[in-house]
């Protein structure tokens, strides 16, 4: 049964509170939540002698409801994952899922990405992991994007991971990675580029990447190779940083700020800004994605053991590919996370 409070709007707003690790949190005073949740991404597919391809980003759900004061909500946050080390092929693991419960509430449930296939077989195609699903949000349940499959022509080849879903809906893919190429990683706002013989860019927070530059934010391409034009998703320019974090502390999952990672040919790739997917790399680590996003893929054919590195929060880890039997490696998927504000 309704309450006449719960039709009172003047009650005060809280910051989002951000939940990295699994607890309980309980409500400190009656009112309208908000409740966000992201699964963990997996992990990219590695191979020391062929392809990797990108791990899935997680999924999301948000809810929006009315909690009595001393409601104990049951956090469990999922875990990112990896794989290091290994010269033969290796597929990756999936992330971890992400929930909330608690009395007067549907519990919600982010799962994890799938892990990102590996293989040694010449013309064979090692397959992106699918992105995690999510159910029991009231306003939104969206889907991570794909990892981005690598096909073993040539040499070797790697695949972007995919980016965490999110309010602006499916994540964004990861690029395919083909004939000595590195995929970029998915962005919340379209996917990584594909790669044949070139390591390309991750998508961003407002499109998908394009080529071997930057993928665009929500105002445009990136201003140059190491900045971005700071607008979130939400299309408000707020000034804030452009980097790893979230554009507000209100709201925040509709206040993604940034653009895509550069693919690196020969050199390191770039760091995709918030929401933006990292840039797939050729030779040197691959680059990880910013909030949400998606790994860039990494290839190398030097002789120097290969990695990427990893994502911060929901989104999949880029493939890691080589050739002539070296190691592969990669470091951790994005992990989950759960955020909570009292919005009424």
């Amino acid at each position: 049964m309704s309450t006449l409070s719960q039709f009172n709007r003047s009650a005060p707003q809280s910051p989002a509170r951000f939940f990295m690790s699994s607890t309980t949190y309980t409500t400190p005073a009656a009112g309208l939540y908000r409740i966000g949740s992201v699964g963990a991404g997996g992990s990219g597919g590695i191979s020391g002698s062929g392809a990797g391809a990108g791990g899935g980003g997680g999924g999301f759900c948000e809810s929006e409801v009315w909690l009595a004061a001393g409601t104990a909500l049951t956090i469990t946050i999922g875990a990112g994952q990896g794989n290091t080390n290994n010269s033969g092929a290796l597929a990756g693991t999936a992330g971890g899922n992400t929930s909330v419960s608690g009395s007067g509430m549907t519990t919600m449930t982010a799962n994890g990405g799938g892990g990102g296939g590996a293989t040694v077989t010449p013309g064979a195609t090692a397959t992106g992991g699918a992105g995690g699903t999510a159910s029991g949000g009231t306003t939104v349940n969206s889907s991570g994007g794909a990892g981005g499959n690598a096909i073993l022509t040539g040499e070797g080849a790697a695949g972007g991971g995919g980016a965490a879903g999110s309010p602006l809906g499916t994540g964004g893919a990861g690029g395919v990675g083909s004939y000595y190429g590195a995929g970029g990683g998915g962005g919340i706002g379209g996917a990584g580029a594909a790669a044949n013989a070139n390591a390309t860019g991750g998508g961003g927070s407002g499109g998908p990447a394009s080529g071997i530059t930057g993928g665009p934010n929500a105002l445009g391409l990136m201003t140059t190779s190491t900045s971005y034009i700071p607008q979130d998703a939400d299309g408000i320019v707020r000034g804030g940083n452009a980097g790893y974090g979230f554009g507000s502390l209100s709201n925040p999952f509709r206040s993604i700020t940034g653009g895509g990672g550069v693919g690196g040919g020969g050199s390191i790739g770039q760091t995709g800004g918030s929401g933006g997917g990292g840039g797939g790399s050729l030779n040197i680590l691959g680059r990880l994605g910013g909030v949400l996003g998606g790994g860039g893929g990494m290839y190398n054919n030097t002789g120097i053991n290969s990695g990427d590195t990893f994502t911060s929060i929901g989104g999949g880890g880029g493939g890691s590919g080589s050739s002539g039997g070296t190691t592969a490696s990669n470091l951790k998927s994005g992990m989950g996370l759960v955020t909570i504000e009292r919005i009424g």
